[in-house]
């Protein structure tokens, strides 16, 4: 041995067997702890990954009316406020699918189509107040009503309560029947464009710190192109300068047409009754009755009786139904608490956003709403 290499030994006291099957009990434990927790924090990874927040499932209901342990449900779905396209991000939110104050077409053309999925779901009550709005959002409700009748051979019954104007028209000409609740106004069959403000020899700008104004010398003029007799009724300012709205104006036509010819259709109703009798005008019940639009006049209860007996569960018994959304996974919820997963916005940010779209759809060059578009933008309300 070298004099610079060392050797220690030194002597221990030997470890008891009962202490060494607690130490490797511990072991155990703890690396069984760790793989645990390591497992659970992949799972909520992936949940949080995979659960995407624009699918939701209808597939959950809720009693509303009727025989509520009766195995024949009828699914009431709402069409409330202006017609929208696609949902903001993370739909549903605070309020479930809903949105206050609007629908979107897509969204509720989803919901028409998944309930078309379940046996126990015999027939579509499509309760109805709109003024209309955007016509891709219209044609969406419009194709999901037709493709659930296709599908199911299921009745689908739209029960206006209030106002089904415009694009409300238009998007529930294809239910099996139309009825409306009485004092209720329907038509507007027509296409109206964004308004262009043109101020005449600006001289100043007024106001105070609450409200700002402008003086002009020749006026304010405000051009509303439309497609429709009558169809900007309420429009104070008169002036329309054909040049630059001959391209829009060629646009609305076109669409009217199409709007007429797709009511026409639908609806058994001549087209040239449309344009020269009806024109874009809205009317009560017994004259929208009268021209086709609808098929009479019912309260509530009596709809959801129409509804039944168009589905054959009349005499047997049904109950009302409604959705509800379904609840955030256990995972998704447990990630949340903990400030990982995407932040849940709050009612004002979702109404935010929905009043944004409605001002946004207020652009759209050619819209089948009714009333003035100033309604539509938050800001003019």
């Amino acid at each position: 041995m070298s004099e610079n290499s060392k050797y220690v030994i030194e002597a221990r006291k030997p470890t008891s067997f009962l202490v060494s099957l607690i130490q490797l009990l511990g072991k155990f434990v703890i690396g069984g702890i760790g793989f645990g927790l390591a497992v659970v924090i992949a799972i909520m990874m992936i949940s949080t990954v995979t659960e995407d927040p624009n699918s939701i499932s209808f597939e959950q209901y809720a009693h509303d009316s009727g025989s509520e342990n009766s195995e024949n449900k009828l699914l009431i779905l709402d069409l409330a406020g202006p017609i929208l396209g696609t949902p903001p991000q993370n739909q549903g939110g605070p309020f479930g699918f809903g949105f206050p104050g609007a629908t979107y077409g897509y969204q509720l053309k989803d919901q028409i189509l998944a309930a078309a999925k379940k046996d126990d779901i015999k027939g579509i009550l499509l309760h109805t107040r709109t003024p209309g709005g955007t016509i891709f959002g219209s044609v969406a409700i419009h194709e999901a009503i037709k493709e659930y009748q296709e599908k199911t051979s299921k009745p689908i019954v739209v029960w206006i309560e209030g106002m089904s104007a415009s694009g409300g028209v238009y998007s529930t000409v294809a239910a099996d029947k139309i009825y409306a609740a009485p004092g209720s106004i329907i038509g507007s069959i027509g296409i109206i464009g964004f308004q262009f403000v043109y101020f005449d020899q600006p001289t100043a700008l007024t106001g105070s710190l609450f409200q700002s104004g402008i003086e002009t010398a020749g006026g304010i003029e405000v051009t509303v192109p439309h497609a429709g007799r009558g169809k900007d009724i309420g429009n104070p300012f008169r002036r329309v300068t054909d040049d630059e709205m001959k391209n829009i104006q060629n646009s609305l036509d076109t669409e009217y047409r199409a709007f007429v010819d797709h009511v026409a259709t639908n609806r058994q109703v001549d087209a040239a009754q449309i344009i020269d009798v009806m024109g874009a005008g809205i009317f009560g019940n017994d004259q929208a009755e009268s021209n086709g639009l609808i098929d009479g006049t019912k309260g509530r209860e009596q709809a959801y009786d129409a509804l039944a007996e168009l589905a054959g569960v009349l005499e047997d018994g049904y109950q009302m139904v409604r959705e509800v959304p379904p609840p955030r996974s256990f995972f998704a919820q447990l990630v949340g608490t903990f400030g990982l997963g995407e932040p849940q916005a709050s009612s004002e940010d979702w109404l935010a956003r929905v009043d944004a779209d409605k001002c946004a759809a207020a652009q759209q060059i050619a819209l089948v709403y009714h009333g003035p578009l100033s309604s539509l933008c938050a800001e003019d309300k």
